[in-house]
């Protein structure tokens, strides 16, 4: 078994939205604290779905940055004098968590856009919709559209494939006999650099890793054939890129408040 880093990119070279570092985020701003809360029942409901596609924005943000951040570490040498290093491996295993994480968090928002369609109808977020650059728009209808009764082909096997991700190695484990399958399909001649089994066994968590085990994740995840799903990933995560950014500001702003910068 050799390390194999998840650094998946796609046919345009990129792996992702741009990731600043933490000082070129824009300055902070405020807006009045009611504009997310509503008595009437319906327009609660939007309230809360902006929050919750906000909230899973931010969390969709932190896995790219810890994947990114994990793939830009140097490449770590064996000081064991063997051919492989166990920093490297751990590396690679903590990059294929991270896209792991990636994949069934961006699973999470799509599942926000297909089980919230009717707040989406709703009078007061087709106003905001509306006041949103047309790009914006067609990137909505790309996102919602699919995602609800009759999605195109390559949608719907995009989220077929973030389901299995976040079913059966993103945010479960219970289903074992899938990690098997994975484990099997790695070490079966399926990959090309699979050797052996490897783990580092030491006293304690921070000395310890099953490389073994996340084979066995790696494998299931190659078998699904997640090359074949890379675009389309790329695809959606520019289109939230841009109608979050969009959909945030407007619906303040739509909502009778409006976004002030802190004063110093």
């Amino acid at each position: 078994m050799r390390y194999r880093q998840a650094n998946i990119p796609n046919k345009r070279g990129g792996r992702g939205p741009d990731l600043p570092d933490f000082d070129a985020l824009a300055p902070p701003m405020f807006c009045d604290p009611t504009i997310f809360t509503a008595k009437d029942k319906d327009e609660r409901e939007v309230c809360n779905c902006v929050l919750a596609l906000a909230l899973a924005y931010n969390d969709l943000k932190d896995c790219y940055f810890a994947h990114d951040s994990l793939h830009n570490l140097p490449r770590f040498h064996s000081q064991q004098g063997v051919g492989l290093s166990s920093a490297e491996g751990q590396k690679a295993g903590m990059l294929w968590h991270s896209q792991r994480l990636l994949w069934s968090t961006l699973h999470e928002l799509l599942n926000i856009l297909d089980k919230n369609k009717g707040v989406w109808r709703h009078k007061i977020f087709l106003a905001t919709l509306a006041r949103t650059p047309r790009r914006v728009r067609e990137d909505w209808r790309f996102l919602v559209d699919p995602a609800g009764q009759a999605p195109s082909v390559p949608h719907a096997r995009l989220r077929s494939f973030l389901a299995k991700v976040r079913n059966n190695s993103g945010f479960h484990y219970h289903r074992a006999e899938a990690i098997g399958e994975g484990y099997e399909h790695y070490f079966d001649g399926h990959i090309q650099e699979a050797l052996v089994p490897l783990a580092s066994i030491g006293a304690s968590m921070r000395e310890t890793r099953f490389y073994f085990a996340e084979a066995g994740a790696e494998g299931l995840i190659e078998k699904w054939g997640v090359k074949d799903f890379k675009d389309a990933v790329y695809d959606a995560k520019l289109a939230i890129d841009r109608v979050m950014i969009a959909l945030v500001r407007e619906f303040v702003v739509g909502r009778g408040g409006e976004w002030k910068y802190l004063k110093p």
